[in-house]
């Protein structure tokens, strides 16, 4: 077999067996002693053909350890549910990450604005609240990490949607940027002037 061809099967695939590849094994090794079994008859029953190293030779197909094999097999023969390692990776999503969607852009931005409109200082903590509150994201408030991640998420959304943060009194405070201000009274007061 080309060395290029395994070295980009072995660079590709995960070193953890998964479940179809648990199967595989298994096929590989039943096929195998079938074969063992059917040359045997063919052969007589006085007889007899010597007994292949089933483990050695699939172990050599799939470029896989022989002992993982032997285990393989073992699993099966005592009944062993046959459960593969789980390979890492980010597969659900994050509970603390804020959705980008205009939905939630224009529920903050309105959150945002009647605070504005009372002169309450918005801080972090209470748009992290307000969108548990709205269920946007989901809030463990016992787990101190969850807190954190979830002030972070918060931070980085709103940066990321033209909010600055400012301090007074040291207090962080959120309202838009001045150029994203602009730009919303540049679009919006020639609209309500026609609408007039």
């Amino acid at each position: 077999m080309p060395d290029k061809l395994v070295d980009f099967v072995k660079a590709n695939r995960h070193r953890p067996l998964s479940a179809p590849e648990w199967m595989d094994i298994l096929l590989l090794d039943g096929y195998l002693c079938y074969e063992h079994r059917e040359k045997q008859k063919k052969a007589g029953v006085g007889r007899r053909i010597e007994a292949p190293t089933i483990s050695q030779t699939i172990a050599e197909m799939l470029h896989r350890k022989k002992n993982l094999v032997k285990e393989v097999r073992g699993d099966y023969l005592r009944n062993k549910p046959i459960i593969s390692d789980i390979i890492a990776g980010n597969r659900a999503a994050k509970r603390i990450a804020v959705l980008g969607f205009r939905h939630v852009i224009n529920e903050l931005r309105q959150f945002v604005q009647d605070r504005r409109e009372t002169r309450t200082r918005t801080v972090v903590k209470d748009v992290l609240e307000h969108l548990a509150a709205r269920l946007f994201v989901q809030l463990d408030h016992s787990n101190k990490a969850t807190m954190k991640a979830g002030l972070r998420a918060v931070q980085s959304f709103f940066i990321s949607n033209g909010y600055k943060c400012g301090k007074k009194k040291g207090i962080e405070s959120y309202r838009l940027r001045a150029d994203i201000m602009l730009k919303r009274d540049n679009y919006v007061i020639p609209i309500s002037q026609e609408l007039k």
